[in-house]
């Protein structure tokens, strides 16, 4: 549950928001997740992904601007930028989950998935067994049969 703080506004109290399993008060606990050792081998390898692709990005366009360039070297400079922004957007998406962890209920939790999972495959029917069919019955011994004979 969010904490109140002293400030107001029309009459309510402003609160913050939690940091799930992270205590303290917001900034600290922020501060301290983005500076600990973890992340700041994650914040690296972003910033290090993203200016290998803005590169290849600008290397690809200046290709594509240049007397031998063509439309897939235009297409490839975005293609670089895209997978740039793709990187940025999964770096703050696991940043987020990691401030703000899914409840436990919530479609976004672990346990919910495996429920989710574990629903689909008891939906699924298994296969016939070979009683169900005679002529299936009978192609399987006779593979069965084949098998041992090879295995002599």
């Amino acid at each position: 549950m969010p904490e109140p703080i002293h400030s107001t506004h029309n009459g309510h109290a402003l609160s913050r928001p939690s940091l799930g399993r992270h205590r303290g008060s917001n900034v600290d606990g922020v501060l301290r997740l983005l500076l600990s050792r973890r992340w700041i081998a994650r914040h690296a390898m972003l910033l290090g992904a993203v200016a290998v692709l803005v590169l290849l990005g600008r290397w690809q366009w200046s290709r594509a601007m240049s007397d031998a360039g063509a439309l897939y070297n235009l297409l490839y400079a975005v293609q670089w930028w895209v997978f740039a922004a793709l990187a940025v957007y999964a770096w703050s998406r696991t940043l987020r989950d990691e401030l703000h962890p899914p409840a436990a209920g919530s479609p976004r939790s672990a346990r919910a998935t495996i429920e989710r999972v574990a629903a689909v495959r008891t939906a699924v029917p298994p296969p016939p067994a070979d009683d169900d069919d005679e002529e299936l019955a009978a192609y399987n011994r006779h593979l069965r049969r084949l098998h041992m004979q090879s295995d002599r």
